[in-house]
């Protein structure tokens, strides 16, 4: 019938999103031990910072908790695409209210320490280099 035909369905998109959600009230939780096979990549990267936006975007009062449990190796490619670029897409004072992370080895955190700091670092640079050519 066309009422189950227009109106019948749910909605996929709400659906999906819904399992990032934790009753715990801590907030909206991104496993990514469950989003890839390899953690090695840039393209890998760039999907689990999409998905992060989306969930930032669809949870605008909850904090994204990215969860590494169950990571054990991740490139500096993967982290610079994937944290050190969503760090400096939303600025480090919104990813620090925003994100937080969670289960990450000691190893995969030096990484990510280092490829952020240098992403948001050349970031930094460039605006203060951009400014200085502006007022010349």
């Amino acid at each position: 019938d066309t009422h189950a035909a227009l109106f019948g369905h749910q909605n996929t998109a709400i659906h999906l999103e819904m399992k990032y959600v934790e009753d715990s009230g801590q907030g909206t939780h991104l496993y990514v031990a469950a989003e890839a096979e390899s953690f090695s990549n840039r393209e890998t990267g760039l999907r689990l910072r999409t998905k992060s936006l989306n969930l930032l975007r669809l949870f605008p009062d909850d904090r994204l908790i990215i969860d590494f449990a169950g990571v054990e190796v991740a490139t500096s490619s993967f982290s610079d695409e994937f944290i050190g670029k969503l760090a400096a897409g939303l600025g480090a004072d919104v990813f620090s209210r925003r994100i937080a992370l969670a289960g990450v080895n000691p190893s995969i955190q030096a990484t990510i320490n280092s490829t952020t700091n240098q992403r948001l670092t050349t970031q930094r640079d460039a605006v203060v280099d951009g400014g200085a050519g502006d007022q010349g």
